[in-house]
């Protein structure tokens, strides 16, 4: 018998996030420890009634939302730097902003369908190993307090990118694993992860994948399609291309690969540390994405030039 993903049986955890070895379901393990924590509790207000111009672009265009929206969060160790901590501070602090300010970004579906927070590419697995495995847990941790929103909001949870850098974090795998597993029947907004991801990886996959399959003559090189591309991305084709990309810290995408689509719009916050980025800062990239002119290579038909004629 198929399981509900209301009432799945998922592993247990302790207080500290730790597999305890019994059948409790996550839900209620989250519900007791992640969610109390900082960060938890959702708002009285609403995002529409803490910004009204966003309640105003909902209810006078909504098609200026965009459809996908990819957070780079950058700044966590400089933040910890300018401090005098640790990095491992900024990186828990930028935790908290995420799961803080998660109740008011997921009230922007059905205006914005998918919702992505960057996590770890190829190269920053690179990085000094005690800090990739403190990531490594600080995800798995995170996961578990966004898990009960997820559950109570209908949200498909997703994670793309390699699956040999959870091998040495088996607890992290079984925690993304469970949850993309409890959710995969959700039909509302789409929340993903990027983790162990780059786009030269991700092309090099595919590439591999599509030789297997003429090898095996399950396709025919001339059937190449960009659907058949789409499918064999990181999540199965569940998740386009972004229609903005937000950055904190920096004014550079880094190889993010498909992800950074050709109609991507790109809104950078350098002088924004992601501990200090908050829901005003996601509603100011919100309305400059609305104000863009997207003309997806077109051009209307009363776009003229000098003298009324269009160049050759």
């Amino acid at each position: 018998m198929r399981r509900s993903s209301e009432q799945q049986p998922l592993v247990g955890f302790d207080n500290s996030g730790n597999r305890n070895g019994s059948p409790k379901t996550l839900f209620d393990r989250a519900i007791r420890w992640g969610i109390s924590r900082k960060g938890g509790e959702r708002s009285q207000r609403s995002i529409w009634e803490r910004f009204p111009e966003l309640g105003r672009l909902k209810e006078n265009s909504p098609e200026k939302f965009p459809d996908n929206a990819l957070l780079i969060p950058d700044g966590n160790g400089t933040w910890a730097k300018l401090r005098g901590l640790e990095v491992e501070a900024g990186h828990e602090a930028g935790a908290d902003v995420l799961v803080n300010s998660f109740p008011n970004l997921i009230q922007t579906y059905p205006y914005i369908r998918y919702l992505g927070g960057w996590g770890l590419s190829v190269n920053n697995l690179g990085r000094p190993k005690k800090e990739v495995d403190y990531l490594m847990d600080l995800f798995r941790r995170t996961l578990i307090r966004l898990y009960p929103h997820f559950m109570n909001n209908n949200i498909a949870f997703i994670r793309l990118g390699r699956d040999d850098v959870l091998d040495s974090y088996p607890a992290t795998r079984t925690v993304f694993e469970e949850i993309q597993h409890s959710t995969r029947n959700h039909t509302g907004l789409a929340f993903y992860i990027p983790l162990g991801f780059d786009g030269a990886d991700q092309n090099l996959r595919i590439a591999q994948k599509i030789g297997t399959l003429v090898k095996e003559g399950k396709v025919d090189p001339s059937n190449i399609s960009e659907e058949l591309l789409q499918k064999l991305r990181d999540g199965g084709g569940k998740i386009p291309p972004a229609d903005l990309i937000i950055r904190t810290s920096q004014e550079r995408t880094s190889d993010i690969g498909w992800l950074n689509g050709k109609e991507t719009e790109l809104y950078f916050m350098p002088k924004k540390l992601f501990p200090d980025f908050g829901l005003p800062d996601f509603t100011k990239a919100i309305m400059a994405f609305s104000r863009r002119n997207r003309k997806f290579g077109l051009r209307s038909q009363t776009e003229t030039f000098a003298g009324n004629v269009y160049p050759a």
